[in-house]
């Protein structure tokens, strides 16, 4: 895995590490993570006949399972050096001394019965994009595109790995993260 970050120009916006749509989410974000996946996942409902399923686990994985993941660490690290106040060194601090074990800690949400995301639609704008949303049947609940932010609250990293297999049989895998804007 290779993470990629844009480089600021002129007049791009620099992001801190504490995000207004993730703050939402703070204090009920399991029970958001959980509201949001079902929401999502009864959206994307394939047979009409069949229910949807979801499932919800825990595991730890271990940091040399997935090549090139463990860089998010340091790029987390080069963040501190852009926080201009206490409060936001102590919260990278506190992202900084979760490195320190041999595993991460993980939560799967999957699910079953569902159309799936599609390149240019649906997983553009979950992975790439904020406060959109591109739901494929009127009447969708959450159709603000903002409840994507609770995946991101939800890790202690904030990042998160995306799968997906549309219907029409394109497998996606994306690793997407929210940090601030670093060097």
């Amino acid at each position: 895995m290779k993470w990629n970050f844009n480089n600021l120009r002129v007049g791009d916006e620099k992001q801190g590490i504490r995000d207004g749509d993730m703050s939402d989410f703070n204090k009920t974000h399991y029970k958001s993570v959980v509201r949001e996946s079902i929401q999502n996942s009864l959206d994307a409902r394939d047979d009409k006949t069949v229910p949807v399923v979801v499932n919800f686990s825990f595991f730890k994985l271990d940091k040399s399972y997935l090549n090139g993941f463990t860089e998010i660490e340091s790029h987390i690290k080069n963040c501190i050096n852009f926080s201009k106040n206490e409060d936001d060194k102590e919260f990278i601090e506190s992202m900084i001394s979760s490195f320190e074990r041999d595993e991460y800690s993980c939560m799967e949400v999957a699910d079953f019965n569902t159309i799936g995301m599609e390149l240019q639609t649906t997983y553009d704008s979950f992975a790439n994009s904020r406060n959109i949303s591109d739901k494929k049947f009127k009447g969708s609940a959450g159709s603000k595109g903002m409840g994507k932010a609770v995946y991101f609250a939800s890790s202690y990293l904030h990042s998160i790995l995306v799968s997906s297999k549309a219907k029409t049989g394109e497998s996606l895998f994306q690793g997407i993260t929210k940090i601030s804007s670093h060097e």
